[in-house]
């Protein structure tokens, strides 16, 4: 379970999250953490947030938000908010360090999905953009539909499906910083992904009919 205080890294993306607020801190009111984000940074894929609003402001740095495609670039003290299903990303285009406080509402689930999409990412389980390989990727997107959807499918990859390294007894690795959850959570991810690949492979060998 996240706690305020916990950090989350993703070596791909540059981003890097502390979280100020968690769902349990607010009764799943609002979800509240810092972004920091190297130059260059930003999320792997534009996104949706089908039911929550997102709220950003810019604390140190210079960043680029793109919202249904409209470009803004914001500084220090300026704020910016994402409603419901609009598609989203942003960027550090400055030459320092940006920080970002950013406030999601209401909380749902959204800390769990960071830790595992970071989580994957830090195990060298994405490609270059961050992103993990589709089977992977259509069973996180699944999961967690209420709080995260991508705006474009991702590029093909020809990466394994690596949610299944992600257990340890039927629980998420803490090695890697990220938190033990739902005990049964990874268990049903990984085992819904095992079914995903062993209908893929009858389908490709199945014989066609005459």
């Amino acid at each position: 379970m996240a706690r305020a205080g916990d950090v989350l890294e993703h070596p791909v993306t540059g981003e890097r999250v502390v979280w100020l607020r968690v769902a349990r801190d607010t009764d799943g009111r609002l979800l509240e953490g810092d972004i920091f984000a190297r130059p260059g940074g930003h999320p792997a894929a534009t996104h949706v947030h089908p039911h929550q609003e997102e709220r950003f402001r810019v604390v140190q740095g210079t960043v680029r938000f793109e919202v249904d495609g409209g470009k803004r670039v914001l500084g220090a003290g300026e704020t910016t908010t994402v409603p419901p299903g609009r598609a989203h990303t942003w960027a550090n285009v400055g030459d320092d360090e940006a920080c970002v406080r950013v406030e999601i509402e209401p909380a749902l689930r959204t800390e769990m999905f960071f830790e595992t999409f970071f989580g994957l990412a830090k195990d060298g389980r994405t490609n270059s953009k961050g992103l993990p390989n589709l089977l992977s990727m259509a069973v996180i997107l699944r999961e967690y539909d209420a709080e995260m959807q991508l705006a474009r499918p991702p590029p093909p990859s020809s990466e394994p499906s690596s949610l299944p390294s992600r257990c340890s007894a039927g629980r998420w690795d803490t090695e890697g910083g990220t938190r033990s959850t739902r005990p049964r959570r990874c268990r049903d991810l990984g085992d819904r992904s095992a079914r995903a690949a062993s209908q893929a492979n009858r389908n490709a060998t199945r014989s066609p009919r005459s």
